[in-house]
């Protein structure tokens, strides 16, 4: 059986397209206004100057990227670590 199509049928079709289309548009405004006011109120960029008594010196020294890899690979030996302890 087929669904005979009525001219009211059609019109309530294109206005659902519209309402659609419409809260489309409305959705874009919206973020696009949202965007727009997180940029404004962003101001310039400042320098973050560094703390009295900071060096550019790592606390290793040259020993920087093995000291990394060392503290790497006891967590990794442990996969236990940071887990809650359930047991009591």
């Amino acid at each position: 059986m087929q669904a005979a199509y009525t001219p009211s049928v059609r019109i309530n079709r294109r206005r659902s397209g519209t309402a659609i289309a419409g809260l489309l548009v409305v959705f874009l405004v919206v973020g696009g206004v949202l965007a727009y006011v997180r940029w404004m109120s962003a101001g310039i960029a400042h320098k973050i100057t560094p703390p009295a008594g900071a060096t550019t010196e790592l606390p290793a020294g040259g020993q920087y990227e093995t000291d990394v890899r060392d503290r790497a690979s006891i967590i990794a030996r442990f996969p236990d670590r940071g887990s809650p302890d359930l047991s009591g």
